[in-house]
């Protein structure tokens, strides 16, 4: 980001976006950083770049963690159908 933000090269969003769709495939924690993030460059004066089409393809790079919150989300199912089939006293395995 400094690196951005002194050199002014919008390209570097590509990476920004790259970066972040590559770490929350690891860990959902990162989001909070994303949040700030955001936050911080619409407070700024860097909130221009969230109308240049350089932004707009690093949402775009964000997209790699997507088939990871599907799977995540299948496999929450799957466990919330085991709690209730413990909890009502189901054979479970």
């Amino acid at each position: 980001m400094v690196k951005l933000i002194e050199i002014g090269n919008q390209k570097l969003w590509l990476w920004v976006g790259a970066l972040i769709g590559i770490t929350v495939l690891n860990k959902y924690g990162v989001l909070f950083f994303v949040c700030g993030l955001l936050l911080g460059v619409r407070l700024t004066p860097l909130r221009i770049h969230l109308v240049r089409p350089w932004f707009g393809w690093a949402r775009r790079w964000t997209l790699i963690a997507l088939p990871t919150f599907c799977g995540k989300e299948a496999a929450l199912s799957i466990q919330c159908s085991v709690v209730v089939n413990i909890r009502s006293g189901a054979r479970v395995m």
